[in-house]
């Protein structure tokens, strides 16, 4: 227990209740209660929060109301076993009918990723109030979390039934079939939080992630600057409108965007990140490097940044510096497709063919249809002289892509190749 939390149970409260003047702030008998309680309510610091809450636990041992406000302060001061206690104790207190105690302690579990756990507490209330808005979208969010997302929005429209105008229900809706990739679904959600409340930010910003996944990237920017005109220091409308400039090929527009939302989160890796891709793309790739090693500073297991910042050493022809990225990158995540199917590429530029033949194959194993992975397997064939082999895998490539420009490039090659080998 932290220090300051056994002096705040500890402390000989009598001269500060002396000096409570007796004004009625809620329906509660004693006087000195109802100050304590009116001072928790006007006080800004968690930490005299807490005291207060203290002060109310010594007064009435049994006041559950008092332990849940005391988790909840506690919660925000990250002291997570004190707060599980005091919620438990307001649970016992309560004999588990408060439906604010079963929200709040719900929101805690969720908090720390027991989701399973928050979902329970959350049905708990539902029994006692099926019609409860706040429980049913903490529900969602939990059952969101657990990417059990078809699920998440039945219980949304649970929610939109009871409340129609419920903005976060029709916002969070939306966000769940984006993550089911019924982007125009998701998009006709967005629009009704937005008739509801067109001045919230994060609104315009998640209409315009979808249209960005529907490659629709000017009236994605549209979306982006909707949120920055409501709030010019938005850093995600800011990221978001600099990835739509990014898939518009305007790098250098992207940068300032990237910019922008580093001067406001420098400590954020993925804005490091973004603006590492946008300097590769621009071939500055030793400034691209500078951006990824800022965001491996901030979270060395950042996945994106080990990857880009091997593809930009590869580009500067760093082949065994790029391996040595791309195997960290696999540490984290040794299923990641790409990440296999990009250190091949860079092993065929140290001819290591028989290497990277295995991990082509691996990545195949893991996406079967991806196209560059095809064509990746039949240009290492290639270099290995195993031209018949190639040419089959070329034509597995055009298959998917009949216009695909590197398997059919490298499909001649192999043809005039086997032709000279006979």
């Amino acid at each position: 227990m932290a220090d300051w939390i056994e002096k705040a149970m500890n402390a000989d409260w009598g001269q500060t209740v002396l000096k409570i003047t007796k004004k009625n702030t809620r329906d509660i008998s004693d006087p000195i209660i109802k100050e304590i309680w009116k001072r928790f309510e006007e006080e800004e610091s968690d930490i005299k929060k807490f005291e207060y809450c203290s002060q109310l636990i010594i007064k009435d041992p049994k006041d559950y109301f008092a332990y849940l406000r005391a988790g909840d302060t506690l919660r925000e001061l990250k002291q997570n076993d004190e707060a599980h206690e005091k919620y438990l104790k307001s649970l016992e207190l309560s004999n588990r009918k408060c439906i604010e105690v079963l929200n709040n302690y719900g929101n805690f579990q969720g908090n720390l990723n027991n989701d399973d756990e928050a979902i329970n507490l959350y049905d708990e209330g539902l029994k006692i109030d099926p019609k409860d808005t706040d429980l049913l979208y903490n529900k969602c969010r939990s059952l969101k979390d657990l990417e059990k997302y078809e699920e998440a929005i039945v219980c949304y429209e649970k929610a939109l039934e009871i409340n129609p105008k419920y903005y976060e229900a029709w916002n969070g809706k939306g966000n769940a079939l984006r993550k089911l990739e019924k982007y125009e679904e998701a998009i006709v959600c967005y629009e009704k939080a937005l008739e509801i409340d067109p001045k919230n930010e994060r609104g315009w910003n998640v209409k315009g992630n979808a249209l960005r996944k529907l490659e629709k990237y000017e009236e994605a920017i549209v979306c982006y600057e909707k949120a920055l005109e409501i709030d010019p220091k938005y850093e995600r409308g800011l990221n978001g409108k600099g990835i739509a400039l990014d898939d518009l090929e305007k790098y250098e527009e992207a940068i300032v965007c990237y910019e922008k939302a580093l001067e406001i989160d420098p400590k954020y890796y993925g804005y490091w990140n973004n603006k590492g891709f946008a300097l590769r793309k621009l071939e500055k790739y030793e400034e691209s490097i500078v951006c990824y090693d800022k965001a491996l500073e901030i979270d060395p297991k950042n996945e994106r940044g080990l990857k880009g910042k091997a593809r930009a050493l590869s580009n500067l022809e760093k082949y065994e510096e790029s391996i040595v990225c791309y195997d960290k990158a696999l540490e984290i995540n040794p299923k990641n497709a790409g990440t296999l199917n990009s250190k091949s590429w860079t092993l065929c530029k140290l001819e290591r063919y028989e290497e990277a033949l295995l991990l082509s194959e691996i990545s195949l194993a893991i996406k079967s249809t991806t196209i560059e992975y095809i064509h990746t397997k039949g240009f290492i064939l290639l270099k290995l002289k195993q031209y018949q082999d190639a040419i089959k895998w070329f034509d597995k490539a055009l298959a998917v892509d009949p216009n695909h420009k590197y398997s059919i490039k490298d499909r001649q090659l192999a043809v005039d190749a086997a032709k000279l080998d006979k």
